[in-house]
């Protein structure tokens, strides 16, 4: 079974090994006081919410991380669960997010409310000398919904700072650039063929050794 296996044998690792990578690429751009040069936020789908994505972060102090969560994860405190808790909290402002069309919906202006705060997550067990990870947690719901659609939903992780309305808005704002790199790639795969070069690249090199 999945849960049995290896953490590095499981579909989840990718993320963590695109982490890992993209990190690598801007590993010692500091300046000499140690200031940062560049910062680098990663935005991950619910696929991306695994705990060892929040233990990377935590290690690596030009990073940021934005994580749709597709776990109820539990909270520090008896009987608390970060639905639950983030969800009870008062609607902080409205605002509105152009949807760009899927294969199941249609282009439209969604209306959300939105809810934020500090969170503390218990790790998994597997990581309990990682501690806590203490993020924000961005609730955004939408309203207004129009006949035959399905509300927009998402629940945000982040270690960003999110105590304002703007920086709250930020967070939106970074994860609906997701379409833009979803888009990017589909123009990859579908209209440059770049799947094929690169296995023909592939394909090629492998000749060239034998």
């Amino acid at each position: 079974m999945a849960k049995n296996r290896a953490f590095k044998e499981k579909e989840s690792y990718r993320w963590v090994e695109a982490f890992q990578k993209v990190n690598k690429l801007f590993k010692g751009l500091e300046m000499p006081d140690g200031g940062i040069l560049t910062r680098v936020i990663h935005v991950f789908d619910r696929e991306g919410d695994i705990a060892e994505v929040f233990a990377l972060q935590g290690k690596n102090k030009n990073t940021g991380v934005v994580v749709r969560a597709a776990q109820n994860r539990c909270l520090e405190g008896e009987n608390s669960y970060l639905w639950e808790y983030v969800t009870s909290q008062e609607v902080q402002f409205i605002k509105e997010v152009e949807l760009p069309e899927t294969k199941k919906r249609s282009e439209r202006t969604a209306t959300l409310e939105i809810r934020y705060c500090p969170v503390s997550i218990n790790p998994p067990y597997r990581l309990k000398k990682s501690g806590n990870f203490n993020v924000y947690a961005l609730f955004a719901t939408e309203i207004n919904v129009p006949d035959g659609c399905e509300p927009v939903t998402w629940m945000l992780l982040t270690n960003e700072l999110v105590t304002t309305q703007a920086e709250a808005s930020q967070i939106l704002r970074w994860y609906t650039y997701r379409w833009r790199i979803e888009e990017y790639h589909k123009i990859l795969k579908s209209g440059c063929k770049a799947e094929s070069y690169r296995l023909a690249g592939e394909s090629m090199s492998t000749s060239s050794r034998r």
